[in-house]
């Protein structure tokens, strides 16, 4: 399996594309969107309170920054740990937050989907834990990153190398580090490329690794998406 786009968002064009139409399990670039919703919709100042019930349903060993029953955080500090961190549990937290259910939440991410052209992608959990009824294209992930990067909110987050969560009345402080090698450089076999503005990341269940970053070299502004199988190694994310 092997899907790409690249887009050059200074001139508004496609400049390479392969099997951009093959539908695949988004995985957590489906987070991309779970994000650009709470940017948009969300007050990053409102005082969040964890209901432990929400996060019943998350595996044991999923990733997340280990968010307590009655914690409170600020939706800022969820946005963060959604983009930076890629926690699954801030995910269903603020998503819960901003739209009442998490359930309701995916209908308005699947709304948004639509509205932006993704024909070929359905969104079926805030997280992007595996659904095999959700689907994504790395069109149409390009699509809803390029009306991401509209949102200043969305960027500082989607950029962020790294975030400290303050203490809260649960939890002492918390420092988060980008999943996103590109971005980091901590990895070997992933150098730092200081080309990339920011990225999501993500691992299926079928071994394939998923990429969407954003990316300046000097005026020229750029979008990749990607889905490709590479070495084990490689981050995991989901």
């Amino acid at each position: 399996l092997y899907a790409a786009v690249l887009y050059d968002q200074t001139n508004d064009a496609l400049i390479y594309v392969d099997n951009p139409d093959q539908k695949y399990d988004p995985a957590s670039l489906v987070k991309i969107m779970t994000a650009l919703i709470i940017a948009e919709k969300g007050n990053m100042e409102d005082q969040v309170t964890v209901d432990g019930s929400l996060l019943a349903g998350l595996p044991q060993n999923s990733v997340g920054i280990e968010l307590l029953d009655g914690e409170i955080l600020t939706l800022q500090d969820l946005l963060y740990a959604i983009l930076v961190k890629s926690a699954n549990d801030a995910a269903v937290v603020a998503a819960n937050h901003i739209s009442g259910s998490p359930e309701a939440f995916v209908q308005e991410m699947n709304t948004y989907a639509k509205e932006l052209g993704c024909h070929d992608t359905h969104f079926t959990n805030v997280h992007g834990l595996y659904d095999e009824q959700q689907t994504a294209t790395a069109r149409d992930i390009a699509r809803i990153l390029i009306e991401a990067t509209k949102n200043e909110l969305f960027m500082e987050a989607f950029s962020a190398i790294e975030y400290i969560i303050p203490a809260t009345n649960l939890s002492k402080s918390r420092e988060l580090f980008t999943t996103n090698y590109l971005m980091s450089g901590e990895s070997a076999l992933v150098p730092r490329d200081r080309r990339v503005t920011g990225g999501r990341t993500g691992i299926m269940d079928t071994g394939e690794r998923n990429l969407a970053i954003t990316a300046k070299n000097n005026e020229l502004k750029s979008i990749y998406s990607f889905v490709k199988k590479v070495v084990d190694n490689m981050n995991d994310n989901t």
